[in-house]
């Protein structure tokens, strides 16, 4: 996908470069317009369309604009799985969910004076967070009453479980924490590039360099109601790349 974003870029930019016709027509958006537009993947095995990237700008001039964006994201599922057990079934079940909201906002500034092609450097700072929790019923045979069913909850994280072998040959099982709940805050640098297909219609790609900063939140469990263990809450600071792997289509008016 990077790949792909990246030779559309190169294609952009070249079709931008040609695209000095004599049309009086104003394909870009000039002071007092604003644009709005989505992420497009075309290659996406989920849909093609994603509102993660959702973006309005207001242009103050014809190369200066401020910008607004925010991301959202939800998930929830729920698996059963039978096991049968002295001769009766059960049901092991999975509940898990996660929302994530995120706010940015920044500024643009335009160059290049050409009627399609407007390549842009800017200034962002963002914040998002992630709640998460989770759910689990387990089979448990190993009490005195019998075979019973456990329930753990878990706060701010998924429980992930997975079989590995050790080089003596034996196996053992690695619990994860995954999908955790945080807190982000985030300061990029971003230099893009639009392309106005049509009037009022443009696509374009967007990357930068940045500092992120993640406070992952406390990951407290619950085993039949009674407080069993937690994981404190921890942080993480990166700068690096960043490249938006999608291609950007908006529309201004």
């Amino acid at each position: 996908m990077r790949k792909t974003a990246i030779f559309s870029l190169f294609i952009l930019m070249s079709a931008g470069l040609m695209a000095q016709s004599g049309d009086t027509n104003q394909f870009r958006p000039s002071k007092g317009n604003f644009s709005v537009e989505v992420n497009f993947r075309p290659f996406s095995t989920e849909s093609p369309i994603g509102i993660d990237g959702f973006r309005g700008r207001y242009f103050l001039g014809n190369k200066l604009a401020i910008r607004t964006g925010f991301n959202i994201g939800y998930k929830k599922r729920h698996n059963e799985q039978p096991e049968t057990m002295n001769g009766s079934i059960y049901y092991t079940t999975t509940d898990e969910k996660y929302t994530i909201l995120g706010l940015n906002t920044g500024i643009e500034y335009h160059f290049y004076n050409s009627k399609r092609f407007s390549p842009y450097i800017g200034l962002i700072i963002g914040y998002e967070n992630e709640t998460s929790s989770s759910s689990y019923e387990d089979l448990n045979s190993g009490s005195g009453s019998g075979i019973t069913i456990d329930k753990t909850d878990i706060t701010n994280a998924w429980m992930e479980t997975s079989l590995i072998q050790y080089y003596d040959g034996y196996y053992g099982i690695l619990t994860q924490m995954v999908q955790r709940g945080y807190s982000k805050l985030s300061a990029n640098a971003v230099v893009g590039a639009d392309f106005y297909l049509f009037r009022h219609f443009y696509m374009g790609l967007e990357l930068g360099v940045g500092y992120n900063t993640l406070f992952y939140k406390e990951v407290t469990f619950n085993v039949n109601g009674v407080f069993k263990m937690k994981y404190p809450n921890a942080s993480d600071s990166n700068i690096g790349l960043n490249l938006n792997n999608a291609i950007r289509v908006g529309f201004w008016f």
